[in-house]
């Protein structure tokens, strides 16, 4: 049934390397094709809660270099987990346990796969967990269904967690392992982005009260003075007067997922960022042009500006933001 085009077949394996050749078949013919499976590495390892075997529950190792790999295994009655046909090199690999009336707990940590060898990787989920609840205001007034993220690094490793404020703002997020939390609220009020970025020590059995007051009076407000009339951007902010990398698109790009406040730049090259509180700010302007045609095109576009700025008590500060290129 295949035509004259050239085609890529790929075979997947449980136990060995995907691999993938590209063959030219022609109409009428039978082409012959040999498709070789590689050994890999090995990931083993066991899943226990509290020093307590914990089967039937998921592991799944990811390679998000190229090639890329994803596979998962079932923990089996004595907690042990075993994928094989993994490429060599670093691997970011997930256990999930479900937790009764709650999200399930999730713990990520990072293997190093070697050719033909068994790399041992091993989860503890703690069995007494905390709380961090709190509400979320911005000038005194709640601020609703705001989406409230984080990450948390204790002794058995990452673990992610998520939720979404109430219409009241109040929210709640339960069954957090001990650890020291990195806790992200992004909002809106009066068509305005908010973020805040918190530390939180989450203490097992116990509750971590984080409130969030976004002060809209206080503001970073400026211009892009070199924006082209086709191009379009914005400007976020970073906390503290850190030297950054903005040598590639990407390592902007990347920089974003750490940003205190946003704001687009409007067709003038204004931008205000409120929000914030007073301190020291480096703002990241990213612009690229509005009418490329594909996403490389627009990438390839990509003009930067950085500035470092201070906040003051009073509330307000005006920057210039100068382009690249």
């Amino acid at each position: 049934g295949f035509g004259d085009a050239t085609i890529d077949l790929t075979a997947d394996h449980d136990t060995y390397l995907p691999a993938t050749v590209r063959v030219s078949p022609r109409r009428g013919d039978v082409l012959p094709v040999d498709i070789i499976l590689g050994q890999g590495g090995v990931l083993a390892g066991r899943v226990t809660r509290g020093g307590q075997s914990s089967p039937g529950q998921t592991v799944l190792a990811t390679r998000l270099i190229e090639p890329r790999i994803q596979k998962q295994a079932v923990t089996g009655p004595d907690g042990r987990y075993r994928i094989e046909g993994l490429d060599v090199g670093p691997l970011d690999v997930l256990a999930k346990l479900p937790v009764p009336g709650g999200s399930p707990l999730r713990i990520q940590l990072q293997a190093e796969i070697a050719y033909g060898a068994v790399t041992t990787l091993d989860f503890d989920f703690p069995v007494v967990l905390g709380t961090i609840e709190g509400w979320l205001t911005a000038n005194g007034a709640p601020v609703a269904f705001a989406e409230v993220r984080g990450t948390l690094d204790s002794a058995g490793g990452q673990s992610t967690f998520f939720t979404t404020a109430r219409e009241d703002g109040f929210y709640r997020i339960g069954n957090v392992a001990p650890g020291m939390a990195t806790v992200t609220v992004d909002a809106r009020a009066n068509d305005a982005a908010l973020r805040r970025t918190l530390i939180a020590d989450v203490r097992g059995g116990a509750v971590t009260r984080l409130d969030v007051d976004f002060d809209q009076a206080a503001a970073l407000v400026g211009v892009v003075s070199n924006l082209a009339s086709n191009e379009v951007g914005q400007v976020f902010a970073l906390a503290g007067h850190d030297d950054v990398d903005v040598s590639t698109p990407e390592a902007v790009l990347r920089l974003e997922s750490a940003k205190a406040g946003e704001s687009d730049i409007d067709e003038a090259g204004q931008f205000m960022i409120i929000g914030l509180e007073p301190g020291e700010f480096t703002l990241v302007a990213l612009v690229f042009q509005d009418d490329a045609e594909t996403g490389d095109d627009a990438i390839d576009s990509v003009r930067v500006g950085v500035e470092k700025v201070t906040l003051p008590e009073s509330g307000s500060a005006v920057v210039t933001l100068a382009l690249s290129r």
